[in-house]
């Protein structure tokens, strides 16, 4: 649930943390992003976490809305901006902050992560010797791999549609106008494929032997076909190119991670790949709630134990 997505939803914050004792210690507390753009509202809300729940060890991992860029938010009076302006905003700003979401990804957030006493999984992988458990994290992105190919003789140039992130008359994905790796998004997911292997290595290999772990798997994006929800119809399969990227999944196959937990998409969904347990409990936003007068429902409805 993005904080800072609605005025409501630092309201429910104490309330989630109170639903979150019921469970008394637990061993781990995960956010898989998507907590707010602002990294002060990023920092807070963990600080927050961290002092009302009981855990073990308390990670996170960002999602595509916390490396958004807190300046062109607040310069957009309108969000999100019309669509008549897509093009014009997208080319005018990319210059201007060039790569500033990649520098938001590797310094800005896990300084402010470390602050309050969570471990940020991206580039620090960790290692729970008590459980012989490996952990790797990473915001995962897309390549639109996802797509609904059914869709592809709609458009002249489908790769270059989706690269637009804008389906005149439909809509816009708003990466398009926040998120600043300073690269084309295959080359983002290429680049966060490098950290992904570079960090399950340095987990796996112990003087220069691998050893046997239970290897967990914590992303924002979607890795998993599995998990795209489509409906056949292009206002919505559109937007399905951006939920994530198949080799991320093929990577966790390979590489026998017994447990992989994502966000992202909003449906509640649990689910196997050959021998590899998913889980995606989103809260989601209180807009999306069946009954917000009834929260401790909806809660109970959306948020999920595990035992591993």
């Amino acid at each position: 649930m993005d904080v800072a997505e609605s005025s409501s939803g630092k309201k429910y914050l104490p309330k989630i943390s109170q639903f979150f004792a019921r469970f008394g210690d637990v061993d781990f507390l995960i956010c898989a992003g998507d907590v707010s753009p602002y990294l002060d509202e990023f920092e807070s809300t963990l600080e927050f976490l961290r002092a009302t729940v009981k855990a073990g060890h308390y990670l996170v991992v960002p999602g595509n809305h916390d490396i958004w860029i807190e300046e062109l938010i607040d310069a957009s009076v309108d969000f999100p901006p019309p669509l008549e302006f897509a093009s014009e905003m997208q080319a005018t700003t990319e210059d201007v902050f060039n790569a500033a979401s990649k520098r938001k990804y590797e310094k800005d957030l896990p300084k402010v992560t470390k602050r309050v006493g969570f471990h940020y999984l991206p580039g620090q992988p960790l290692l729970v010797e008590e459980f012989n458990m490996g952990l790797v994290g990473s915001i995962g992105w897309y390549d639109y791999t996802f797509r609904n190919e059914k869709h592809d003789e709609q458009f002249e140039d489908p790769e270059q549609m989706y690269a637009s992130k804008l389906l005149p008359g439909i809509g816009v994905f708003n990466d398009l106008f926040f998120a600043k790796w300073g690269m084309p998004d295959k080359a983002v997911v290429a680049y966060l494929m490098r950290q992904l292997r570079h960090d399950t290595e340095a987990l796996l290999m112990q003087n220069g032997e691998q050893r046997p772990l239970h290897l967990l798997g914590i992303f924002h994006h979607v890795p998993f076909r599995q998990g795209v929800v489509y409906k056949n119809q292009l206002w919505w399969d559109f937007f399905s190119a951006f939920i994530g990227a198949e080799c991320f999944g093929n990577f966790l196959i390979e590489q026998q991670f017994t447990t992989v937990f994502h966000g992202h998409t909003h449906f509640r969904l649990q689910y196997s790949v050959q021998k590899t347990q998913v889980h995606c409990h989103p809260i989601g936003y209180p807009s999306e709630w069946e009954n917000r007068r009834n929260i401790h429902g909806e809660l109970q409805r959306r948020v999920k134990l595990v035992t591993l």
